[in-house]
């Protein structure tokens, strides 16, 4: 009956331990909507452990768990309606919610909705276009590699003035997380997306 009670005792003294060696971070992007909270190691404040929280204006666009700097267990994104969009299991790296699919195509983490209203927060209008009174989509061509990244941007339809290089950096500065697509057998491949952005002068 002892060795129970010894048992919790250490599990107890070890989570003690591991709580006081984490020191919290908080985190905002260059535009000032998002926000992120999350954990790191006091002995390497390079190494995230611990919960992990990212908001835009209040509103949570994901969380879930990092384990000495790697994310682990399950993460929840949320759309624009703060209804969970998706949930990845990233111990195994699987897409659990909506139910992974074979050969399935890249999804933005959130939902594309999220994805244009990050957009609209970081956009910001170049002087140049704006004094033309240049509007209109940009056509941007992407590849998300097997680990989620983009890379390879391709202007397909551009508007000039300034507008197609910023549609670029507002898209990389959105910060949107993304799930590779899939092959036959459930595992992650390259692919190519195409989406427009959409430039309005108001």
């Amino acid at each position: 009956m002892k060795k129970p009670i010894v048992i919790l005792v250490l599990t107890a003294l070890i989570s003690h331990v591991s709580a006081q060696s984490l020191k919290k971070e908080t985190v905002k992007s260059s535009f000032p909507s998002l926000k992120e909270v999350f954990y790191v190691l006091k002995s390497n404040p390079e190494v995230r452990h611990g919960e992990y929280e990212k908001t835009s204006r209040g509103n949570l666009i994901c969380k879930g768990q990092y384990e000495q700097g790697e994310k682990s267990g399950i993460w929840q994104y949320f759309d624009t309606e703060k209804n969970i969009a998706h949930k990845v299991d990233y111990t195994n790296y699987k897409l659990v919610f909506p139910k992974e699919e074979s050969s399935k195509s890249a999804e933005v983490l959130g939902g594309y909705t999220q994805l244009y209203q990050m957009f609209a927060y970081t956009m910001m209008y170049p002087e140049d276009a704006r004094r033309m009174g240049t509007q209109g989509k940009v056509m941007i061509k992407f590849t998300v590699d097997k680990q989620g990244q983009l890379k390879n941007f391709i202007i397909t339809s551009g508007l000039g003035h300034g507008l197609d290089e910023e549609a670029i950096r507002a898209l990389k500065e959105c910060k949107m997380e993304w799930f590779p697509a899939r092959d036959s057998n459930g595992e992650p491949i390259e692919s190519e997306v195409e989406l427009p952005f959409t430039f309005r002068l108001g």
